[in-house]
């Protein structure tokens, strides 16, 4: 019951802010975002954070995103687990124990114009890291991992935009495709539960 009053609250919110000019944009934005979900496994923030911040606000779309993302992702969860490589997940989970907490804290406490502005140029500029195909070619150390799981919890929380730094970390390492994507998975539902249980 609580679940379903937490759902129709926040559609409630998504409706009130909604202008009536935005919500066909919002609507190719988020199927163009699930697209790419659905393809990659991830990078439907890097859609639909920008454009659906510009309109309804970043402090509703990202909640959204949540949202979507954790319904998303719960069917793959048993997969991932076999998959995974566990300890790279946990110790990346760990720095984003730190991370997703001040990342929610930015997103409820700064003010809603700086946090658009700052939410798309982050955006921009982790797209041109994916795009430029940049690879950090490294050994992967514990304290590194952490460290990027720490960067990708502040994005994580303030805008669900912790992808593309795991994703440009593991796609770097030794491991095969088929397990870099279960890390990925598992890590992003790590990730999300976090952030659904930030006390921010």
């Amino acid at each position: 019951m609580g679940d379903t009053g937490f759902f129709a609250t926040l559609m409630a919110r998504v409706a009130a802010s909604l202008p009536e000019h935005g919500l066909y944009p919002l609507l190719i934005c988020s199927f163009i975002a699930g697209m790419a979900r659905g393809f990659s496994g991830f990078g439907a923030a890097l859609v639909l954070i920008p454009v659906g911040g510009s309109i309804v606000g970043p402090k509703i779309i990202s909640p959204v995103l949540l949202v979507i993302d954790t319904i998303a992702t719960a069917g793959m969860l048993p997969a991932a687990w076999r998959g995974a490589n566990r300890r790279e997940v946990f110790t990346m989970t760990s720095g984003a124990l730190i991370g997703v907490p001040l990342g929610t804290a930015a997103l409820a406490l700064a003010d809603p114009l700086i946090l658009r502005w700052a939410i798309t140029i982050i955006a921009s500029l982790l797209l041109i890291l994916l795009v430029s195909g940049w690879r950090y070619h490294g050994q992967p150390r514990a304290p590194l991992t952490a460290g990027v799981g720490g960067v990708a919890g502040i994005f994580s929380g303030a805008a669900q935009l912790g992808g593309p730094p795991v994703v440009a970390y593991w796609l770097s390492g030794v491991n095969d495709a088929p397990v870099i994507r279960s890390n990925l998975m598992l890590y992003f539902v790590l990730s999300s539960a976090l952030t659904s249980v930030s006390p921010i």
